[in-house]
């Protein structure tokens, strides 16, 4: 991918990034045309699946020599937030590391954590996958973790038994 992006417009690149992408996804949905995909409309609503998911992101890590999260598809849920996706990941490659990166990405990861709502079951997963980070950069699986969530979700017999053996 990278090549044909090189010295593009801004403009240019997201189009040629959508058109990409929407190409992907047709033939994953088995459209003959890519038009027929809408850049705006949600996967799930499209009728995809798990399966269409690993395809999609198979294909796209084939194609720009990424190595995307397996939830890149729920995580940038249209042809559109993707392709703008694929393209900062495009752009980081082209770009040298500097030490502001890691703050920048936790800043995103922030705004997008705050516009998770009441999505109980995305939270759960963010959550997960915060924890597994942690433990990784070496805060091991309890640092960090809330005592009081213990109490508040302890049966009475625990209760009991804590005290019990504080004595």
């Amino acid at each position: 991918m990278g090549v044909r992006l090189s010295g593009l417009s801004v403009e240019e690149r997201g189009r040629v990034l959508v058109d990409l992408v929407r190409g992907v996804v047709a033939g994953i949905l088995g459209h003959d045309d890519p038009r027929e995909v809408e850049a705006d409309r949600a996967f799930q609503e499209m009728g995809f699946d798990s399966l269409n998911a690993v395809e999609l992101r198979n294909r796209l890590n084939a194609l720009g020599g990424l190595r995307l999260a397996n939830t890149v598809v729920f995580d940038y849920p249209s042809v559109s937030a993707l392709a703008g996706f694929l393209d900062r990941q495009l752009a980081d490659q082209d770009t040298p590391t500097t030490n502001n990166t890691l703050p920048t990405a936790l800043g995103e990861l922030e705004e997008y954590i705050r516009s998770a709502g009441g999505d109980d079951a995305l939270r759960r997963s963010i959550t997960e996958q915060l924890q597994r980070l942690l433990e990784l950069a070496g805060a091991g699986p309890n640092e960090g973790h809330d005592a009081n969530d213990d109490l508040d979700s302890a049966s009475d017999e625990e209760l009991f038994a804590l005290i019990d053996g504080a004595e």
